[in-house]
């Protein structure tokens, strides 16, 4: 995978919370690492989403 952008790692996590994530991904037919990836993108959109007036130089003003 050299090259390719790819960073692999070990992701420790509780069993039930394991078994949640494999069940959403049988329902979007996805492995659990792509269930992992989708739920973290949409996150990370979520989040930027929700930064966005300060990113664009709009203040927030209150009285």
């Amino acid at each position: 995978m050299e090259g390719s952008g790819v960073q692999v790692f070990t992701l420790r996590m509780p069993a039930q919370l394991k078994e949640w994530v494999a069940k959403r991904a049988a329902r979007n037919h996805r492995s659990t690492n792509g269930e992992l990836l989708a739920l973290i993108e949409r996150e990370r959109i979520a989040e930027m989403e929700n930064a966005q007036p300060a990113a664009t130089g709009q203040a927030l003003v209150t009285q």
